[in-house]
């Protein structure tokens, strides 16, 4: 019974549904964590979390908006 059920569409469909909204949102690595429109991946982030919480305002710097920008290594996509 345990079988069948992992088996059927309905128990695959929920986690393929999550991944595709995750990546439409602009999830890049897990964890992620966000911060209403903000996201904050890896556990390496904490402490960015961390200083953002105290101040969001450091994170509206031309610097800081100039990183947000660069370009990724790679793209995802969502799975077809």
């Amino acid at each position: 019974m345990r079988k069948a059920r992992i088996a059927s569409a309905d128990v695959k469909d929920g986690p393929r549904a999550n991944t595709e909204t995750a990546i439409a949102r602009g999830v890049f690595g897990v964890p992620t964590l966000a911060i209403g429109e903000d996201l904050f991946w890896g556990f390496d982030t904490l402490d960015m979390v961390r200083d953002y919480l105290a101040d969001p305002k450091l994170f509206q710097t031309a610097e800081t908006q100039r990183l947000g920008a660069l370009d990724y290594g790679g793209a995802r996509r969502a799975q077809s």
